[in-house]
């Protein structure tokens, strides 16, 4: 996991460092949204944008939260609180408003009070918290407000792969009890909405030169 990780932000570092002299400027941005676990998202990102010959490129980097449901040992909605930290790679196909690209997405995820009293009340061993990845696609538009802002309008589709447990042994007067490991795979489905911020536009500036 984390040489993969790793690798990730090596290839982003690296189409920053070749299209060096593509860069165009750097955005900033805020959405929230709805997704088909029937929950609220919040995400904030920084794009820095390029432009190479006739491609558009955006690569991204951001923090978004959002609460799930899980069930857990017929256990049932047992909210948790997911907490993620993410990088994408977006491009114009037709270099106008329509855009689709890739993310990765790692995320830390804990049980609510709530949920953990539950879990203790029936004696079920899960730990407060764990981690997690995302592989999604995404899909949108923007459409320009200003000349610095945009609205952006999206829907994120992929797949949230966490392990809610480890298996492992716990020893207590003198018995053991064995805990199996559970793994979960959810297909998640974002429809986001937002607005982008030019900060900074070097296209302008050497139009102005």
């Amino acid at each position: 996991m984390k040489n993969f990780i790793l690798y990730f932000f090596l290839m982003i570092l690296s189409i920053k460092v070749i299209s060096a002299q593509g860069y165009t400027g750097l955005s900033f941005g805020v959405s929230g949204g709805y997704s088909n676990n029937q929950n609220f998202n919040l995400e904030t990102f920084t794009h820095i944008n390029f432009k190479l010959e006739k491609v558009i490129l955006n690569v991204a980097a951001g923090v978004n939260y959002q609460p799930y449901m899980v069930n857990y040992a017929e256990r049932k909605d047992l909210k948790v609180n997911r907490f993620g930290v993410f990088g994408e790679i977006t491009t114009f196909p037709f270099q106008k408003k329509l855009f689709t690209g890739l993310r990765f997405e790692y995320t830390g995820n804990w049980f609510t009070k709530n949920a953990l009293y539950t879990l203790e009340k029936h004696s079920l061993y899960v730990p407060d918290w764990y981690f997690g990845l995302g592989f999604f696609g995404i899909t949108g538009v923007d459409i320009p407000v200003s000349a610095r802002i945009k609205f952006r309008a999206y829907s994120i589709y992929g797949i949230h792969v966490y392990e809610i447990s480890r298996f492992e042994f716990i020893y207590s007067d003198f018995l053991y009890r064995s805990i199996p490991g559970k793994t979960r795979i959810d297909f998640i489905i974002r429809a986001n909405a937002g607005i982008i911020i030019q900060i900074n536009d070097r296209t302008k500036n050497k139009k102005a030169e």
